[in-house]
């Protein structure tokens, strides 16, 4: 009788200590796959962002350079008006919207503008 139920402890033991085993290996498991999922929804933000990022650039250089265009545009239109008669004012104005004009064309921007303007795509890192 002492036999069986110290036999009969010893296998409760041997079960609960299996049965934790297995717990402590499916929440191992678990945890993995939980960390294996953060880190590929990390990567699909990122991916994401730096996509946004690189259209934005595009939309912003290129909404720049049709601004530029038509600030261009006008300026000369109001030259050709004025004609021979423009007043200092004009040329004032005339010098301070084409420094706007290039301001916001990035083709008139010196290369290292350019080359700064270039690094901020990422293009090193994914996606293409």
């Amino acid at each position: 009788m002492i036999v069986e139920r110290k036999e009969k402890g010893f296998r409760e033991w041997v079960q609960r200590d299996y049965e934790w085993d297995v717990a402590a290996r499916r929440q191992a498991l678990e945890e993995a796959e939980a960390a294996r999922e953060r880190e590929r929804q990390k990567r699909i933000a990122e991916e994401k962002a730096l996509r946004k990022t690189r259209s934005d650039l595009l939309t912003e250089a290129l909404d720049g350079s049709a601004r530029s265009l038509r600030i261009r545009r006008l300026v000369e239109a109001l030259g050709q008006r004025m004609g021979n008669v423009s007043s200092p004012e004009f040329r004032r104005w005339q010098h301070w919207a084409l420094a706007e004009a290039d301001a916001l064309d990035l083709a008139a921007r010196p290369v290292d503008s350019l080359n700064a303007w270039l690094q901020r795509f990422r293009l090193d890192d994914q996606p293409s």
